[in-house]
C-alpha cells in the first residue's frame, strides 16, 4: 500500500492478529468487548472498547 511499518497502526480484535502485528513490528491496539477482554490481559498494548476510544488514543499519542 506504500506505507512504512512505522506509519501504520493495527487495530485488532484477535490475540493471533495482535501477535502477528507485533511480530511484524507494527504498533497495535486491541479492540475488545466484554467477552474477549480476558484474552488480552497479558498483552502490553493499549486496549479500546470502541472506535471513539481508538480515536482518542490516536489524538493523545500524536
Amino acid at each position: 500500500m506504500g506505507f512504512e511499518v512505522n506509519e501504520c497502526l493495527v487495530i485488532e480484535d484477535s490475540i493471533t492478529g495482535v501477535q502477528a502485528a507485533k511480530e511484524g513490528g507494527f504498533d497495535v491496539v486491541a479492540f475488545v468487548n466484554d467477552s474477549n477482554t480476558e484474552r488480552f490481559k497479558n498483552e502490553t498494548i493499549p486496549i479500546c472498547f470502541s472506535m471513539k476510544e481508538v480515536h482518542q488514543f490516536l489524538a493523545e499519542s500524536h
